[in-house]
């Protein structure tokens, strides 16, 4: 697996070799932030959704990609599994810096992605049209779930289908028997957010621990470059001695 966005998943995060704690990164970094940028993390974070993942399988084009991406952000989520595209590129024109909000992971097979997903609690969910797929609205998203989706020539693999826990569609009424991934992927993660603000009274799901490790990821992300330097001074300023010495 190579993490494209290497996202924190635990409170102590190496910063250009230091090993600093959330709660300092986001003490050292809150006063030197914008009150704009303060108030929009604030209010992005509590509708972020990790327990719904998005797998890609295969995509060839990376327009695709990014659309997902874009339309990820837009909707708060927050995971992406990419599998077999060794070429994952940022195109700012399409995602206009949508990639760098979500956790993005990039894994050399299927078998390892899912495995992963499934050790970790998820029951994964293949868009494929077969005799046992039911319509993407049947199924329950208030759930750990990975959704699941193939590429533009093929669709998905034999091998996710036997990995599934279910196989669902996307009905439809035209003479098409399937949408382009990209806008696939929109309706499909659209359902699924309604759905969980109507069966749960909200989408988003980070809270606690994980809220603030995504929080100091943001508020890093969101800091005056050169990174390095910036978390030097402010690690070596005075004003931060109470910061700087937080125990483990």
């Amino acid at each position: 697996m190579k993490k494209l966005i290497n996202y924190p998943h635990e409170e102590w995060i190496e910063v250009h070799g230091h090993r600093l704690h959330i709660t300092q990164i986001i003490q050292l970094l809150e006063p030197i932030l914008t009150e704009e940028r303060i108030e929009t993390i604030n209010e992005v974070l509590p509708k972020r959704c990790r327990d719904i993942a998005v797998v890609l399988e295969n995509i060839f084009d990376i327009g695709n990609v990014n659309a997902v991406i874009r339309s990820m952000e837009g909707l708060g989520y927050h995971q992406l599994h990419n599998i077999e595209n060794k070429v994952l590129m940022k195109a700012n024109r399409i995602t206009r810096g949508a990639d760098k909000w979500l956790d993005i992971n990039q894994w050399k097979s299927t078998s390892e992605c899912i495995g992963h997903l499934k050790k970790n609690g998820y029951k994964i969910i293949v868009t494929h049209l077969d005799d046992n797929a039911i319509p993407l609205s049947e199924i329950d998203f208030t759930e750990k779930t990975a959704i699941c989706f193939g590429s533009e020539r093929l669709g998905v693999t034999p091998e996710l289908i036997k990995l599934a826990d279910q196989t669902c569609i996307l009905p439809m009424d035209g003479f098409s028997q399937s949408y382009n991934i990209s806008i696939a992927a929109a309706l499909g993660l659209q359902q699924i957010k309604m759905q969980r603000e109507e069966r749960m009274g909200k989408h988003g799901d980070l809270q606690g621990k994980d809220l603030e490790i995504v929080k100091a990821a943001y508020y890093l992300m969101s800091a005056p470059k050169p990174l390095d330097r910036l978390i030097k001074n402010l690690l070596h300023h005075p004003n931060n001695e109470k910061i700087v010495n937080l125990n483990p």
